[in-house]
């Protein structure tokens, strides 16, 4: 009788460990479990010198694969406040309206998921193909001054009232549904300090990254510190060597899995 007990007893006690919530107290699931916004770059309507492409590379550092259903890529610019007219309040208070693509397929177990705009000129030092996307929009195009990505796991709709969804009240709340993103300045304009740059973004992780017409936004390594000023280093795909670019260049789904930071 008391061995039967004692059976009973590991079989509830195993049953309550095994449906508690992975991740930390709140719930965030830890970084190999997650989709990460992997790296991003902003042609501006006129191109860039670095890619010919805005695009947005998106990775799974775990080892299933994640289906893409239900997620929602939401993009928006920020704003040069030396293009703001004479009497304009300086900087915006707000940046570009919310624009979003539904995204559909698979993102392999430590592979990429490709994201693709319009050719914005030839002349970037690296060319991609619009058949190389995993998905494309004939919309989606990055400022290659400031601009903000978010992936959101839900219906929630993005406007002016959610400037960042990574914090929406100042006090870290996050919308509903939120997996991951960047926020990225050239020369970036701090609320707190409007004279210290020419650039302005409301969404990001903590602190923007930096970009420019020759730099995308790349993740320096898989460790997500949900600060982006940190996790991304300024990719400068302008100048980069043939050997190097072969690796940094983002990938598709069909590339399967690859290690992004082989040296």
């Amino acid at each position: 009788m008391k061995k039967q007990i004692l059976i009973a007893f590991i079989i509830v006690l195993g049953l309550f460990f095994s449906g508690c919530p992975s991740g930390d107290d709140n719930g965030k699931k830890p970084d190999f479990e997650k989709i990460l916004v992997f790296q991003a770059y902003g042609t501006g309507e006129q191109g860039g010198a670095g890619v010919n492409r805005s695009f947005v590379e998106l990775y799974n550092p775990g080892n299933k694969q994640i289906m893409l259903a239900g997620i929602t890529l939401w993009f928006a610019n920020g704003t040069r406040t030396n293009t703001i007219p004479e009497g304009s309040p300086s900087p915006a208070v707000v940046d570009s309206e919310w624009k979003s693509i539904e995204l559909s397929g698979a993102i392999p177990a430590k592979g990429s998921f490709l994201i693709l705009g319009p050719e914005k000129g030839s002349s970037a030092n690296l060319i991609i193909a619009e058949a190389d996307n995993d998905i494309y929009s004939s919309s989606f195009v990055l400022s290659n001054r400031a601009f903000k990505v978010a992936l959101i796991e839900s219906r929630t709709t993005l406007n002016a009232s959610i400037q960042n969804p990574f914090d929406t009240d100042g006090n870290g709340t996050k919308v509903a549904g939120y997996i991951d993103m960047v926020g990225a300045a050239n020369e970036y304009t701090p609320p707190t300090d409007p004279d210290q740059g020419e650039d302005t973004i409301y969404g990001f992780e903590t602190a923007p990254a930096r970009n420019s017409a020759s730099q995308a936004v790349r993740r320096k390594d898989l460790n997500d510190t949900d600060d982006n000023s940190k996790d991304f280093i300024a990719a400068r795909y302008n100048g980069m060597s043939a050997d190097e670019m072969s690796l940094r260049r983002p990938r598709n789904s069909a590339h399967g899995a690859w290690d992004p930071f082989a040296p």
